[in-house]
């Protein structure tokens, strides 16, 4: 059962990352704002169901920080599409993500 979660979260960050790229390309559409909302709330469940119950709600108050933070920066840049700075630091945060993420998961195997 886990290894099928952990395909549907990568599954869902594949999807996520499309819809913010069809977001950056045609921002005027309000429907496409939709649909990677959408990706950003079937994500964020999908980790909710894999994280452990005790710590799943600083795990998802970070995961949704980081996520609404990526999306504001995400929308400076659509408003700004010259300007790769908005980019960078959209990269940064999903790094930093990524990063937290893997410590943590070194870390509980390493307690084990």
């Amino acid at each position: 059962m886990t290894a099928l979660l952990y395909l549907l979260v990568a599954a869902g960050v594949v999807n996520l990352a499309w819809n913010t790229w069809v977001v950056a390309r045609a921002p005027g559409q309000g429907l496409n704002y939709a649909s990677l909302a959408w990706s950003v709330l079937v994500v964020a469940c999908l980790i909710s169901t894999l994280v452990r119950a005790a710590a799943r709600v600083i795990e998802l108050i970070f995961i949704s920080a980081t996520a609404a933070g990526v999306a504001v920066i995400l929308w400076n840049a659509a408003q700004a599409s010259g300007d790769w700075v908005n980019y960078f630091q959209a990269a940064c945060l999903v790094l930093l993500l990524a990063a937290w993420q893997l410590a943590h998961r070194w870390a509980r195997t390493r307690r084990a």
